[in-house]
């Protein structure tokens, strides 16, 4: 057996009758197809599902059959940005059975490892959710809902419909250009001075942005963005004392 298999098994708390499961969903499809052994793939896009119905069903367990609500836990699922999160958090990287990943420890494919693992876990215990709940969906994903308040997913979303609600009509938001910093393999992405327009292009009335409103240095510009509409919304509630 794989030292990492056994460790990876010993943070589960929870011990393979087939190893060699586990050790598929720890490897990557580079390692597995140069060393010709199974990798995590097929189990990847059963751990998902998996994932998915037992996050839907402790939902509705709890009494929450908010359509909004189940809706979300599919959209964040569905960007894998969750899974990657949690990967990173309880430092997953260290099981990989991997080759030459620079940056294991922020490496997006840890999403995937992750949702293997679940695929694993589900064959391995005969086909069992409530092992899968047991093992993972309890360990793992136990603040959920408070997850899903925080997600930046919704940012936007948010920002439209609460412009939606308080000004009765559909708003189109715009930036400066992007400002750029770092290197080339490293950048940083910041946006400054926010506008909302109508959908006729006007200037909405009673709405000002203050000239200074602008995100943090991001990794990326979709995340600069998502940073400065929740900064728009927690502006504009503040102002109208929501």
């Amino acid at each position: 057996m794989h030292q990492k298999v056994r460790t990876c098994q010993e943070f589960l708390n929870y011990i393979f009758k087939e190893p060699e499961l586990l050790a598929r969903a720890l490897t990557t499809p580079e390692y597995g197809n140069q060393n010709k052994v199974p990798h995590y793939e097929s189990l990847e896009t059963l751990g998902d599902a998996v994932a998915k119905l037992c996050l839907l069903l402790k939902l509705l367990e709890k009494g929450i059959d908010v359509p909004a609500k189940l809706t979300r836990t599919k959209q964040v699922l569905e960007s894998n940005r969750a899974y990657l999160e949690i990967a990173q958090q309880h430092e997953l990287w260290k099981y990989v059975i991997y080759y030459n990943i620079p940056d294991i420890k922020n490496a997006p494919l840890l999403a995937d490892v992750f949702e293997a693992i679940i695929g694993a876990l589900f064959f391995d215990s005969n086909r069992s959710l409530q092992v899968v709940n047991d093992v993972i969906i309890e360990k793992f994903f136990h603040d959920w809902e408070l997850y899903l308040e925080q997600s930046t997913a919704f940012r936007k979303n948010d920002l439209l419909e609460y412009l939606q609600e308080r000004y009765r009509c559909t708003s189109i938001i715009e930036f400066d250009p992007p400002l750029r910093r770092g290197l080339d393999h490293n950048p940083q992405w910041k946006l400054k001075k926010p506008r909302i327009y109508n959908q006729y292009g006007m200037k909405l009335p009673n709405l000002s942005l203050p000239d200074n409103l602008e995100s943090n240095w991001c990794k990326t510009k979709k995340d600069a963005e998502k940073d400065l509409y929740h900064k728009i919304l927690l502006y504009l509630k503040s102002k109208n004392q929501d």
